[in-house]
């Protein structure tokens, strides 16, 4: 730990010696970190802990947890303690950043967290799910795992239960059949359908 620490340290002040313009350093080495890294989680639409990584405004208004950032204070800015933090607190979730890329990050703020002019445009452009490369992501976990019957409602089940919500009731036969004929065909089920389902196992029923 304190090896990585000294070797994030020293990156810094060689980053520190060689940056250039602070638009230019955004551009090249922060706003590709966070487009493909932070903003998929951290974006207008999905503000996981309540924080928007888009914008300067919205990461120094940061998320439940306060500012992200501190324009100037690297040492008290939530998002490099995030991206430098290890185990279960480290940030992104599906992996560490490199040395290089946190020592740019401390420079980044401890400059004043310089934006792009253009960095929001492309940022909210680039964090529709159709611009996003396909990958693997783990369903996060849960605590209610009695509730979950495949990888899509752990997604659902997580984001309740960090806003604090309960799932709602499973629906009854009648309802299940009512929500699948509309959902599948447009109309409402016919009498036989429902009663066919009604009386049918309804697993079975609802592969079928």
């Amino acid at each position: 730990m304190a090896f990585r620490i000294a070797t994030v340290m020293l990156l810094h002040v060689l980053v520190l010696q060689g940056q250039g313009d602070p638009v230019q350093m955004f551009e090249q080495k922060i706003r590709p970190v966070l487009t493909a890294k932070c903003q998929l989680c951290h974006n207008e639409q999905l503000k996981t802990s309540g924080l928007s990584l888009v914008s300067r405004e919205s990461v120094l208004q940061g998320g439940k947890r306060g500012p992200a950032v501190i324009p100037n204070q690297p040492e008290h800015s939530l998002l490099l303690a995030a991206i430098e933090a290890d185990g279960a607190l480290q940030m992104p979730p599906t992996g560490a950043l490199s040395p290089e890329q946190v020592a740019s990050f401390r420079t980044w703020i401890a400059n004043g967290a310089v934006w792009g002019e253009n960095a929001r445009k492309q940022a909210n452009v680039m964090t529709l799910w159709s611009f996003q490369p396909i990958r693997r992501i783990e369903p996060p976990k849960v605590h209610q795992t009695d509730w979950v019957h495949n990888p899509i409602d752990n997604f659902i089940l997580a984001r309740l239960e960090q806003e604090g919500l309960m799932p709602s009731p499973e629906a009854d036969h009648r309802t299940l059949i009512r929500r699948l004929s509309l959902d599948l065909t447009g109309l409402l089920p016919t009498p036989g359908d429902v009663q066919s389902f009604v009386g049918d196992d309804q697993s079975g029923a609802y592969d079928r």
